[in-house]
């Protein structure tokens, strides 16, 4: 069911993250639809609309957890929304930041934000886009290599080209706060 913050927030999306035109994919794939999410990550009403919206589809999914997490750059601000909107519910949910590489010097760490959290820690992974579900699996591998216990995978916006199938073959949960189905629908004409 939608909600007023959840039109608000498809109608941000639609007005100053979704693109029409000729793209080539981070998977390399072509597409005449792209989403920059990260267009909208610094914007104070879009960041905190995240934070409602993505605290809202994790409390429906009525699945436990300890703790979110996610591939740096694109998850940092959701995971920053995520738990300042739990935080403002009561809800203590601490996130953990996932490095592309380990860190060069200092921890030589994947993992940032993890250090306190005990070995079976219940993530759920946070996403801005999924297209082949690539990066959520190598994020839900990287917490499994540090004895954490991925359960799901939450994106902003499922780009529907085989994402959530990858990311359910490798024994996670997935769900979206939108779908490229909906967002193309609603401003194709824009």
């Amino acid at each position: 069911m939608a909600t007023v913050d959840s039109e608000r927030l498809k109608t941000i999306l639609g007005e100053r993250a979704v693109r029409f035109g000729e793209f080539t994919l981070a998977s390399g794939r072509t597409s005449d639809f792209y989403v920059d999410i990260k267009k909208i990550f610094l914007d104070p009403e879009a960041l905190h609309l995240l934070g409602v919206n993505l605290v809202d589809a994790w409390l429906a999914l009525d699945q436990p957890i300890d703790a979110v997490a996610g591939m740096t750059l694109g998850a940092d601000p959701l995971i920053s929304a995520f738990v300042l909107e739990a935080w403002r519910r009561d809800l203590r949910i601490p996130g953990i930041i996932v490095r592309k590489e380990p860190k060069s010097h200092g921890t030589r760490q994947y993992l940032e934000g993890a250090s306190d959290m005990a070995q079976g820690s219940r993530l759920l992974i946070l996403e801005d886009v999924v297209t082949s579900g690539g990066s959520s699996v190598r994020t839900a591998e990287r917490c499994r290599d540090q004895g954490f216990v991925p359960v799901s995978v939450l994106t902003v916006v499922d780009r529907q080209e085989g994402g959530q199938e990858a990311i359910e073959s490798a024994d996670l949960g997935f769900s979206s706060l939108y779908a490229r189905s909906d967002l193309k629908e609603a401003f194709a004409a824009m």
